[in-house]
């Protein structure tokens, strides 16, 4: 529900677009995201594997986005241009290799852009909540996280 209120002006230009499309269903397939608004199962639906569809996806990036890739792109291969770097988006040929590639810059990308800011949150908790309590939520925080696959 909340989902699908924040984001959804962004997913009716997109569905509008033809980019994609959001579906009311009852079944779960794996090529799609579903979720649950209002009690009945939304599936996302989009190709991928279409050049285009990821060329407009790209293309609606945030610039600072698409330059922190780009300049990954050259460091990784200095013969290529912007225009080039812009085009360089995974091919039907070898999307896996490619997706995992984009994906990965893009991680590296979000994380040099949101992580200075976090950081600055943080220590600004640290001492405002001090170091005691800063450290025992820590650590439930990193408990949580290395037992959430355990299964009993």
């Amino acid at each position: 529900q909340r989902f699908h209120s924040l984001y959804k002006n962004q997913l009716s230009n997109l569905e509008s677009m033809g980019l994609m499309s959001v579906v009311n269903t009852s079944t779960t397939t794996s090529a799609s995201a579903t979720s649950t608004c209002n009690g009945s199962a939304v599936e996302i639906q989009m190709d991928l594997n279409d050049t285009s569809v990821r060329k407009a996806l790209y293309d609606n990036l945030p610039k600072n986005v698409q330059h922190f890739i780009t300049a990954s792109r050259k460091n990784k291969n200095n013969n290529i241009n912007d225009t080039n770097v812009k085009m360089d988006l995974p091919s039907d040929n070898d999307m896996n290799e490619d997706v995992i590639l984009f994906a990965r810059d893009l991680t590296v990308t979000l994380g040099k852009i949101v992580g200075p800011p976090a950081r600055i949150q943080s220590a600004k908790g640290i001492i405002s909540a001090g170091i005691f309590k800063s450290i025992q939520y820590a650590s439930s925080k990193l408990t949580k996280g290395i037992f959430r696959n355990v299964k009993a």
